[in-house]
């Protein structure tokens, strides 16, 4: 038995990859910008501000909202 494989029916997500220390140009700054949204609503836990994050930045990568959290808790612990 042969599968038939169609290469222009496949989906395609055309998404940056963040690996390592190299990121796409402006998510330094989205990450603080998602930092700002946190330190302004003050979510009650991390499970409330990465949900405030999906929903006010749908199209961010899950790593992205981690990273500016991580931000904060690193902030926070000083």
């Amino acid at each position: 038995m042969r599968l038939a494989v169609s290469h222009d029916v496949l989906p395609y997500h055309d998404s940056p990859p963040l690996a390592g220390p190299i990121r796409p140009d402006g998510s330094a700054d989205l990450a603080l910008t998602m930092a700002q949204r946190i330190m302004t609503y003050k979510p009650a836990s991390d499970a409330e501000a990465l949900k405030l994050l999906r929903a006010s930045f749908p199209n961010a990568p899950l790593s992205l909202r981690i990273t500016a959290l991580d931000f904060l808790n690193r902030r926070r612990a000083r």
